[in-house]
């Protein structure tokens, strides 16, 4: 099925408009393009409390912009996890909002989804549906340790001196292993360790389990850091004990009532979305350029614009903490 765009436009005479369009394009981070937007919706457009535009904004539209040329907002997102996922996807928010046509604009990525462009255009409630709140009830039996196997690789642990011993060479848990997510736990001690998720929905693991997960996942041995590419199409979770602090990214869209979920099974935790994914993720527990990540060589092999790499890297550089203020694990391999 191919993609479906909704528009949203807050006209400057006050004006609230709602359309779509199939297989749309159009860049807006170009100035030609987002003038296309405004001519197209300002023709094609019907009024968001029109009753025809009732929910008009739902679930089949996996592209979305909502503009407010009034209050000069932007909420934007696109399909899918194109790329290098979520750390792709905010390095080219960073640019579109970077953009000369939105100089002095209000420009962000809606991570939260088609509600979160009413926060652009808040006129537009009639036309955008509500999330169903009963869509992520359905009971998993999901443990809050579901960690991905250890058999093939695992030699043991060693906690005093804070020491992975694995067979073959220190990338070889990267052998046996399919997509994962990566569950960071920052120690009172700043101590971090790092586990591997064999579950792909962390904001569901998080609101299932709240603060018992940081005891199930303390009794289990820690994992060396995958690849890049085993993670950056999945999710993450930094759990800071010292400061209360729940940080996950996805590379889907969290809806605002998900990320209530974990905000009540989290009580006295400050609970927020990291931003540019697993290298967020790393810059985050001291770990900015560790060769687990790809390099920008990689990257554009990769299909990456080569102008993303500078907001990626300026965005690491907001996220980084000095590398001697926290304290991984080491890799040891066994002899033969």
């Amino acid at each position: 099925m191919s993609c479906w765009t909704a528009y949203i436009l807050r006209d400057e005479n006050g004006r609230c408009l709602v359309t779509a369009e199939k297989q749309s394009w159009r860049n807006l981070g170009r100035a030609e393009d987002v003038a296309g937007v405004l001519e197209m919706v300002r023709h094609t457009g019907i009024p968001a409390d029109d009753e025809r535009a009732l929910a008009f904004v739902n679930t089949w539209h996996c592209q979305a912009v909502a503009i407010d040329m009034i209050e000069r907002r932007v909420r934007h997102f696109q399909c899918g996890s194109p790329l290098g996922g979520a750390v792709h996807t905010d390095s080219f928010a960073a640019w579109v909002a970077a953009a000369p046509v939105w100089s002095g604009w209000d420009v962000r990525y809606a991570w939260g989804g088609r509600q979160e462009l009413l926060d652009a255009v808040p006129q537009a409630a009639p036309a955008v549906a509500l999330d169903d709140p009963s869509e992520a009830d359905v009971p998993l039996d999901v443990p809050p340790a579901a960690l991905c196997s250890r058999d093939e690789w695992f030699v043991a642990w060693d906690a005093g001196r804070h020491e992975i011993t694995v067979r073959y060479a220190e990338t070889s848990a990267d052998w046996f292993q399919s997509d994962c997510s990566v569950i960071s736990v920052v120690r009172p001690d700043n101590a971090v360790l790092d586990y591997r998720l064999d579950y792909w929905n962390v904001v569901d693991w998080l609101a299932r389990h709240g603060d018992s997960a940081l005891a199930a996942l303390s009794a289990e041995a820690p994992y060396p850091l995958p690849d890049e590419t085993a993670v950056d199409r999945c999710a993450g979770v930094v759990l800071d004990m010292a400061a209360r602090c729940v940080r996950y990214w996805t590379t889907d869209m969290v809806p605002p009532a998900a990320h209530e979920r974990v905000v009540a099974a989290w009580p006295g935790w400050r609970t927020e979305r990291l931003p540019y994914g697993y290298p967020g993720h790393l810059a985050c527990t001291g770990r900015v350029d560790h060769d687990v990540l790809s390099s920008p060589e990689q990257l554009l092999a990769d299909g990456w614009d080569e102008c993303l790499l500078a907001h990626r890297d300026s965005g690491l550089q907001t996220l980084a903490v000095p590398a001697d203020t926290v304290r991984a694990c080491s890799i040891v391999v066994a002899e033969d």
